[in-house]
C-alpha cells in the first residue's frame, strides 16, 4: 500500500517539474499531506491485527459451550499499546486477545438482538452485514477488516478470500483516515466474584458474558518430560515409535481422541487424576506432496465435564525421515551369582543403542526413560553384554531375575534421531541355596553393611551335623551351620575372630554355648565376633556369653538372630581399661528370663566408642523382667549410643536401663515400650554419681549427653498414666538435644497381634512406625 502512495508522490513531482505550474511551497505542502496520509494509513495497518483478533475472539466466545479456561490481563511495556485480556477458550484450546482501543474511524462492529453482525458507520447508521444477501450470523461468520490501496476500509466475510469496501448509509466507501478513532468495545472486565468475563461492544447495551472456570474445576493437560506440552514444538517420532504421555485431568467425565491419519492415540483410564496417553507413529513413511495443515499433525483430546462443557488439549507430532532401527536381545541365563549377561544381535539401521537394566519386578520403562540411559555408539553391539549393577546403581544379587531393555537409535539422517522399538529380555543370576555356596564361590556376602568373603576371612567350615567346637586353628574360624545341625561352642581359649552364620537364608541355625566366647585380638588384627541368622542358646551357661579378654579393640555384631539368655549377662568386660570398639545388635529377638545386665562393665572406666541397638525385640519369657539393665557401667563412658526402633515387652526398670558415668551423644527414636503390670515411676538413662542427681546446673547435668536427638518414642502404661515415664532421670531438662521430647504415654495397646509364647509382636497400623521393623 505504501508503494502506491510513493508512486503517487513521484508522479506529482514529475508533473511539477515539466509544467512548472506549482510554486515550490505548494509542492512542499502537497508532499506533507501525502506523507501524513501515508503515516496515518501505516499506523492503522499496525492496529489491524488487534482488531481482527478481537473480532475472531468474539466469534469463538459466543459459541455454545464455550468457556474460558485461563485468563490474564496484560499491560504492555510500550505505553503506546493498549492493555488487553489474553485468554484460552475451551472449545478449541487456542489463545485469543481482546484489545480495547481506538482504531482510526473504523465502522463500529456489533451483534444485534438476532445474533447477527452489524456495522455502524461514521454517520451513525447501523446495518446488518450481509453475505449472499443474508444477514451474517456472529456464530458462523468472522468478519475481517483491511485497508485497500486507496485508503478505504474493506471487509471480508469468507476467511479473507475476497474483500469489498465498507459503505456508509449513502452507499459511499468509508475512508480509513478520519480524525476520530473508534473503540471496538465500550467495556471489557473480569468480574471475579461472578466468575465471568463481561464484554460490552461499542454501541451495545447488552453485554456478552462468558464463564471463566479454574483448572481446579475442569482441566485436561498433556505432560511431556514433567511439564505441560508445548504445542508450538512438535514432538518427534521415528517410524513406529511408541511414546507415553501423562495427562492430568480434573472434572473430566468422558473424552474423545482425534489424531492424524496413520497414527494411533489411546487414552487409558485415569487414576488419581492422571491418565496415560499412548501414541504410536506410523510404521512407514507416507509420501506427501504439500505441507500439511497444522491440524493434520495434531493429536487432540476433547474432554467433556458433567455439565457438557468442553475443553481441548493438543499436541503436535512429527514423523522423522529415515529408516527405523532394530535389534534382537536374548538372555544368557544363570550366568553368575553377581551378574547377568545378554546377547545383542541382528542390528539393522542402527548407529547406537541405549540400555536400561531393572529388577524383573520393576515396571517397564517408557521411551522417555531412556533420556539418561547408558548409550553404546556402535553399529555392531557389544555382545555378550555382562552387567553387575542395575541402572539405578543397585548391585546385582544371586537368586534374582533382571530385565534388560534396549532401544536402538538411528542418526544417519542429519539432524534427526529415530528410536527403534524397545526390545527386552530377562536373565537370572545363579541360584544360591546357602550362604556357603556364595562364600566358597568367592562372592562377598554383605551383612549389616559389612562385607564377608573368603578372600578376607579365609576358608570356612560347613557344619552339616551336630558338632562341638573344642579347638580353633589359629584361634579363629568361619562356620556356616546348616539348620538341621547344632553347633555347640565349648572352646576354652581366647578367640581372634569367630564368624557364625546360619547357612539357610530362610531359617536360623542353632548354636549352644557351654563356654564364654573370649574375644582376644592380637597385635596384628582386631578381634571380631559375628553372629548372623543364629539361634544362640545360653540358657544353661553359668557365666557370660561374651567377654573381652584383651586390652586391644574388638567388635561384637549380632544381626538377624535370636538370643536366649539365662541369669548371666550377654556381654561382659571384667578388667578395667578394656573395651569393645563396636557393639552392634540389629534385627534380633532377645528372650530374657532374669534380671541380669545385658552389657556388664562393673567398675570399668574405659570409653566404649559405639553401642548400637536397632530393630530388636526384647521380651520377658515369663511374666516380667522388672529391673533390667541394657548397660551397667557406672564408671564407663559411652561415646555414641543409638537406641532406635526397638520393642520392649514387659522388660523395664525403675532404676535406669542404662547406668553410666558419662554418655556423650545419643540417637533415641521410634522405640516402643510395653508394660502390662508395672505400676511405678520409670526412667531409662541415669548417670551414676549421686552428686549429679537432683542438683540444679546451668545447661546440662554432668554425665548426660549434650548432642543428639531424643524424639518420637511411646510407652504403653497399663496404669493409665498414673506414674511418670521418663527417658532421663529427673526429666528432659537434664539434657540439651535437638529435637528432644519425653516418651509419649499411650493407654491403648500398640499391637494388632501379641503372642509372647510364639514370639509374635505385630504392631497396629496406627503404631507401625514404632518398635522393631522385622
Amino acid at each position: 500500500m505504501k508503494r502506491n502512495f510513493n508512486t503517487l508522490m513521484k508522479c506529482i513531482g514529475v508533473v511539477a517539474g515539466c509544467a512548472t505550474i506549482f510554486a515550490c511551497t505548494e509542492i512542499n505542502e502537497l508532499e506533507e499531506r501525502v506523507d501524513s496520509l501515508d503515516n496515518r494509513i501505516t499506523a492503522l495497518e499496525t492496529q489491524l491485527p488487534a482488531l481482527n483478533q478481537s473480532i475472531d475472539a468474539i466469534n469463538k466466545i459466543i459459541q455454545d459451550g464455550s468457556v474460558i479456561t485461563s485468563l490474564e490481563y496484560i499491560v504492555p511495556e510500550d505505553e503506546n499499546q493498549e492493555p488487553y485480556y489474553e485468554f484460552t477458550l475451551s472449545n478449541d484450546a487456542q489463545t485469543y486477545r481482546l484489545v480495547n482501543g481506538s482504531v482510526g474511524n473504523i465502522p463500529t462492529i456489533g451483534i444485534n438482538e438476532n445474533g447477527n453482525w452489524t456495522l455502524t458507520t461514521e454517520d451513525g447508521i447501523t446495518t446488518e452485514i450481509l453475505v449472499n444477501g443474508e444477514p451474517a450470523s456472529a456464530k458462523a461468520i468472522v468478519p475481517e477488516f483491511e485497508i485497500d490501496s486507496e485508503g478505504y476500509w474493506t471487509i471480508s466475510t469468507n476467511d479473507g478470500e475476497s474483500f469489498t469496501r465498507v459503505l456508509d448509509s449513502e452507499g459511499q466507501p468509508v475512508r480509513a483516515t478520519g480524525t476520530e478513532g473508534s473503540d471496538i468495545f465500550d467495556n471489557v472486565e473480569y468480574v471475579e466474584a461472578e466468575g465471568v468475563l463481561r464484554i460490552t461492544m461499542a454501541g451495545s447495551d447488552t453485554p456478552i458474558e462468558v464463564r471463566v472456570i479454574s483448572a481446579e474445576e475442569f482441566s485436561c493437560i498433556i505432560m511431556y518430560n514433567g511439564a505441560e506440552v508445548d504445542y508450538d514444538t512438535p514432538i518427534e517420532f521415528g517410524l513406529g515409535n511408541v511414546m507415553n504421555f501423562n495427562v492430568s485431568m480434573t472434572g473430566v467425565v468422558t473424552s474423545i481422541i482425534s489424531k492424524p491419519e496413520g497414527w494411533s492415540a489411546v487414552l487409558g483410564d485415569p487414576a488419581n487424576g492422571t491418565a496415560v496417553l499412548t501414541v504410536t507413529a506410523p510404521a512407514t513413511m507416507t509420501p506427501v506432496t504439500r505441507i500439511s495443515a497444522s491440524t493434520e499433525n495434531d493429536i487432540t483430546i476433547h474432554a467433556i465435564n458433567e455439565e457438557g462443557l468442553s475443553i481441548f488439549a493438543k499436541m503436535q507430532v512429527k514423523l522423522l525421515p529415515g529408516e527405523k532401527p532394530s535389534i534382537s536381545v536374548s538372555a544368557v541365563d544363570a550366568y553368575s551369582y553377581t551378574s547377568v549377561s545378554f546377547n545383542l544381535t541382528d542390528a539393522q539401521d542402527m548407529t547406537s543403542y541405549k540400555y536400561l537394566l531393572y529388577n524383573a519386578d520393576s515396571p517397564a520403562p517408557t521411551e522417555a526413560s531412556f533420556a539418561n540411559a547408558t548409550e553404546v555408539t556402535s553399529e555392531n553391539p557389544v555382545t555378550p553384554l555382562e552387567l553387575t549393577k542395575t541402572s539405578d546403581g543397585t548391585t546385582v544379587l544371586y537368586n534374582e531375575s533382571y530385565t534388560l531393555y534396549v532401544m536402538p537409535v538411528n542418526t544417519t539422517t542429519e539432524g534427526y534421531v529415530i528410536n527403534g522399538d524397545i526390545e527386552q529380555a530377562t536373565a537370572s543370576t545363579l541360584t544360591a541355596d546357602t550362604y556357603s555356596d556364595l562364600y566358597n564361590a568367592g562372592v562377598p556376602i554383605t551383612i549389616g553393611g559389612k562385607t564377608y568373603s573368603r578372600e578376607l576371612y579365609g576358608e570356612a567350615t560347613i557344619i552339616e551335623a551336630d558338632t562341638e567346637i573344642t579347638a580353633l586353628e589359629d584361634n579363629q574360624g568361619v562356620y556356616f551351620i546348616n539348620p538341621d545341625a547344632t553347633l555347640t561352642y565349648n572352646y576354652q581359649s581366647a578367640v581372634y575372630k569367630l564368624i557364625l552364620i546360619g547357612n539357610d537364608p530362610d531359617q536360623k541355625s542353632t548354636v549352644v554355648s557351654k563356654f564364654a566366647i573370649r574375644s582376644n585380638p592380637s597385635s596384628n588384627t582386631d578381634g571380631e565376633l559375628l553372629m548372623y541368622n543364629i539361634d544362640f542358646d545360653a540358657t544353661e551357661l553359668g557365666t557370660y556369653s561374651i567377654v573381652q579378654y584383651n586390652d586391644m579393640s574388638s567388635t561384637v555384631r549380632v544381626i538377624d538372630s535370636k538370643i536366649q539368655l539365662g541369669t548371666y549377662p550377654f556381654i561382659a568386660i571384667t578388667t578395667d581399661g578394656r573395651y569393645y570398639n563396636d557393639i552392634e545388635l540389629e534385627g534380633n529377638v532377645i528372650r530374657l528370663t532374669g534380671n541380669a545386665n545385658f552389657i556388664n562393665l562393673g567398675s570399668n572406666t574405659a570409653e566404649q566408642p559405639n553401642i548400637s541397638f536397632v530393630d530388636n525385640i526384647f521380651y520377658a519369657a515369663d511374666g516380667a523382667v522388672s529391673n533390667y539393665r541394657l548397660f551397667a557401667g557406672n564408671s564407663a563412658t559411652i561415646n555414641d549410643l543409638t537406641l532406635q526402633n526397638n520393642t520392649f515387652v514387659n522388660v523395664y526398670t525403675t532404676g535406669g536401663m542404662f547406668n553410666y558415668g558419662t554418655l556423650e551423644q545419643v540417637v533415641i527414636s521410634n522405640n516402643l515400650i510395653y508394660m502390662q503390670n508395672q505400676a511405678a515411676n520409670m526412667y531409662i538413662f541415669r548417670p551414676s554419681s549421686s552428686s549429679q542427681q537432683g542438683v540444679s546446673y546451668e545447661g546440662t547435668y554432668p554425665g548426660n549427653p549434650e548432642t543428639g536427638i531424643c524424639d518420637d518414642n511411646i510407652v504403653y502404661d497399663a496404669a493409665q498414666g498414673t506414674f511418670n515415664k521418663q527417658w532421663f532421670y529427673g526429666g528432659m531438662n537434664r539434657v540439651v538435644l535437638d529435637p528432644e521430647s519425653e516418651m509419649t504415654v499411650i493407654t491403648e495397646t500398640a499391637f494388632s497381634e501379641l503372642d509372647i509364647p510364639n514370639e509374635r509382636f505385630v504392631t497396629s497400623s496406627t503404631y507401625s512406625s514404632y518398635g522393631a521393623q522385622q
